[in-house]
């Protein structure tokens, strides 16, 4: 929250110094393109929009741009101090960005890791399956032999009671 509120009192102090120098955006531009930064016509123009304190701005592509060159060139030095605490705060973001990648990637590592135990898993469960299935059959086989010979001895049985 920091930060929305040091953009917020720099984007008010380049619209005085755009105000107390009389600057059109075209000016603005010219001394942009001067210094070497490339800032669009149409982001100037958001940015000394009415109500573009309450903008969502990138900070490093727009807003420190501009203000590095007006705030030279008109000689202020008090968003100095917002600035330097700006990019400590990005620095600072960057750090936690750096971080949550690092993390991320542990992260997938460990759900792939996972992923291949659970493939491994699967895999011996499968060949317990089959072999599972393989002794089902045996048994079936060894039934049905059982069941025949079983039905020979009883129909050898009924023949010779029968006699």
């Amino acid at each position: 929250m920091e930060s929305k509120k040091v953009i917020v009192r720099t984007i008010k102090r380049l619209k005085e110094i755009k105000e107390e120098q009389s600057l059109s955006v075209s000016q603005i531009m010219s001394k942009m393109a001067e210094k070497g930064y490339p800032v669009s016509e149409s982001t100037l123009k958001r940015i000394f929009a009415p109500g573009s304190e309450k903008m969502s701005f990138r900070y490093q592509e727009s807003i420190a741009p501009v203000a590095e060159v007006l705030f030279e060139e008109y000689g202020d030095t008090g968003v100095t101090d917002d600035a330097a605490e700006l990019r400590k705060i990005i620095a600072d973001r960057d750090k936690t960005i750096e971080n949550l990648m690092i993390k991320i990637e542990e992260q997938e590592k460990s759900a792939q890791q996972f992923q291949k135990m659970c493939t491994e898993r699967r895999a011996l469960l499968e060949s317990h399956i089959s072999d599972l299935q393989a002794e089902v059959e045996l048994l079936r086989s060894q039934i049905e032999k059982k069941d025949k010979m079983f039905e020979r001895l009883m129909s050898r049985l009924v023949l010779r009671e029968a006699e």
